[in-house]
């Protein structure tokens, strides 16, 4: 194998017609088997492409799928997708593009046991789960306390590629972090280290080479890349934009909130002063009735008085 630069290559993998060229071309099979193997830690002697790549679908700037199917020796399936831009929808398209290779095995007549796993790998540009440290993460189906496995059919891997430069050390000594290397920086590289000089992975320069070399590739490649450039840039605008729409409802569900606030305050302060209103006229009340007790008493005392001196002047006179 040869592994000589003559300097950078200026061909990046993660963009679409190159990433296809590397893994969905038939003849790639080194770089597949490579790949896979390093990323699902498995020993896989064959990777045969489903849905090979076909150069003609990038003639125009149209946006296409990008994704490469692979069948093992075991009937295995292996999806790898490379995802320049993430948005909140992409946890949830990787379950639903899971589910539909999956269920798509099943013809009429066959039963479950006929079903073969699926394994996906997402290759994310960007980070997908913020607070994850890890530069791979993988999900299973497991029971949530004892962690037992329900089916091995369903396994998704994601590589977060820009994990790469906190990690570059230690990830150059696993099998996966070759592919990592080549993601991150076989586009600027000068030379390739050793830890990542696989049969496989060459493979994959080659077509790099490729593309650097062959005036058509490399001006289809200019095209896809500028393309891919617009569309990111975009999805950032869009996103600034959801960013600032969120933004103002939050704003407006705090100004509703406080609107809200105030008016139970306000309510709290009429019936604070309605309490205080009727407390008033209790006490009031109470005075008075005592006055009129007082009064009551008092003019019990007086017809009292004047009885008790009707009769001393009876007496008085008998």
């Amino acid at each position: 194998m040869s592994f000589h630069l003559d300097g950078p290559l200026g061909i990046d993998p993660r963009v679409d017609i190159v990433f296809q060229a590397v893994f969905g071309a038939p003849a790639q099979e080194a770089a597949r088997l490579d790949f896979l193997s390093a990323v699902f830690g498995l020993k896989l002697c064959e990777a045969r492409v489903v849905n090979p790549f076909d150069i003609a679908k990038f003639e125009d700037d149209k946006l296409i799928v990008v994704d490469v199917l692979a069948k093992d020796e075991t009937g295995r399936t292996y999806q790898i997708e490379m995802q320049r831009r993430t948005g909140r929808d992409l946890p949830q398209r990787m379950v639903y593009n899971w589910a539909r290779i999956y269920g798509n095995q099943l013809l009429r007549g066959q039963a479950y046991l006929d079903l073969r796993p699926v394994l996906s790998v997402w290759i994310c540009e960007d980070l997908l789960f913020r607070d994850a440290p890890q530069a791979q993460l993988r999900f299973e189906l497991r029971e949530s306390s004892d962690h037992r496995l329900l089916h091995d059919d369903l396994r998704i891997e994601v590589l977060q590629l820009r994990r790469w430069a906190s990690f570059r050390e230690r990830l150059l000594d696993t099998p996966a972090g070759r592919w990592f290397w080549f993601f991150n920086e076989a586009a600027d590289a000068v030379r390739v280290p050793e830890q990542v000089q696989t049969e496989g992975l060459e493979q994959a320069m080659d077509v790099l080479r490729q593309f650097r070399a062959d005036d058509h590739l490399r001006s289809l490649y200019d095209r896809r890349e500028e393309a891919q450039r617009v569309l990111k840039g975009m999805d950032l605008e869009l996103q600034d934009a959801l960013r600032q729409g969120e933004a103002e409802r939050k704003a407006k569900e705090a100004a509703l909130v406080q609107a809200e606030s105030a008016r139970l305050q306000a309510e709290s302060a009429v019936s604070l002063a309605e309490a205080e209103r009727r407390e008033k006229e209790a006490a009031l009340q109470e005075k008075e009735a005592e006055r009129r007790e007082k009064e009551a008493a008092q003019h019990a005392l007086a017809t009292l008085m004047e009885e008790l001196a009707a009769l001393r002047a009876r007496s008085g006179t008998s």
